[in-house]
């Protein structure tokens, strides 16, 4: 607690100084890639990703692979999955004060939240001028940090900052969820000075 004095209103202001932390961490990645060609119309890609978030050495390991298919030569489908991961803001792990007299800890328990994508698209190409391209996509996430034990529900995925889940006292991380939707691209090449 600090009080300053502001000598033009001849008042006091109190301060009060929620918390004060320091916390730092690394996110280490990695990966490989293998591309094959079956032939003039297949190809095929695989891959490996490994994450790791060493404030408290939680990992995914996740695997990946696509595979396209030339219809015509401006024509393609393609299928996309694989699993990716993502590490929360810093705040959400390393947090720890004190907020209306209720003590926060940190939160080494959570890890990375992670997802499985699937993705099935197709891309056409006319002539040298434009290209449109839609993709149906689906989502499910898991080990989404969410509250424990209480009648009212929380979860990380419909906050909109990490300001919200700051009062947030215990989080563990078993929450899930879907997205699913279609993106369409109509994309118009460089041509004739556009």
């Amino acid at each position: 607690r600090r009080e300053i004095v502001n000598p033009t209103l001849n008042a006091s202001l109190t301060l009060d100084r929620l918390f004060d932390n320091t916390s730092s961490t690394g996110l280490v990645q990695s990966y490989g890639q293998w591309k094959s060609n079956i032939n003039e119309q297949l190809t095929l890609n695989a891959g490996m990703h490994f994450t790791m978030l060493t404030f408290n050495s939680k990992y995914a390991i996740e695997p990946r692979g696509s595979i396209a298919y030339k219809l015509k030569p401006n024509q393609e489908i393609t299928l996309a999955t694989g699993l990716h991961s993502k590490m929360e803001n810093l705040a959400l792990y390393s947090f720890k004060g004190k907020i209306n007299n209720e003590v926060i800890n940190e939160k080494k328990n959570l890890g990375l939240t992670k997802s499985w994508h699937s993705v099935l698209g197709y891309d056409i190409v006319f002539g040298s001028k434009f290209r449109i391209k839609a993709e149906g996509y689906f989502q499910y996430l898991f080990d989404v940090p969410v509250r424990t034990g209480m009648s009212e529900t929380f979860s990380l995925l419909n906050t909109r900052d990490v300001w919200e889940v700051f009062e947030e006292k215990e989080l563990i991380p078993e929450g899930t969820g879907t997205n699913m939707g279609i993106d369409l691209t109509i994309e118009k090449f460089f041509s004739d000075g556009f």
